[in-house]
């Protein structure tokens, strides 16, 4: 439900964009194989974080490396992009821009060294496909 409703925040949402998501036990073991780091993080001092969709506070939140994993149709992993992404001018939702961090919000308007461009991603794709 979450990501169903993260997807449709972009308008249009690419057509072959894939959201999975599964239990907990079933996430807490892909994230690993998958070398994602994650710590939950508590709602600490002061104004508790909301959920970006219901509004509602939020008692923990999930700190997390980003990554774009490129997985061939045999479930191997071909290619790997790590860093936030250089997210064009007005590229990001209001309703997520909103909810996201201060150090979100940096990245989002300068984006560090290693942040990785839709060009990059579109490159690495083409030498995947031929």
């Amino acid at each position: 439900m979450q990501l169903a409703a993260y997807k449709k925040l972009f308008t249009p949402p690419p057509a072959n964009w894939k959201t999975l998501t599964g239990s907990p036990t079933v996430i807490n073991q892909l994230w690993p194989y998958l070398g994602v780091w994650r710590q939950k993080v508590p709602g600490g001092a002061g104004a508790a974080p909301k959920n970006w969709r219901t509004g509602q506070p939020l008692t923990y939140d999930i700190s997390h490396s980003d990554e774009v994993f490129f997985i061939d149709a045999h479930s191997h992993e071909r290619f790997l992009l790590e860093g936030p992404p250089a997210a064009p001018k007005g590229s990001i939702p209001a309703t997520i821009y909103r909810f996201m961090s201060d150090t979100g919000h940096k990245n989002a308007t300068s984006p560090p060294t290693t942040a990785w461009t839709e060009a990059q991603a579109k490159r690495v794709l083409r030498s995947l496909v031929g």
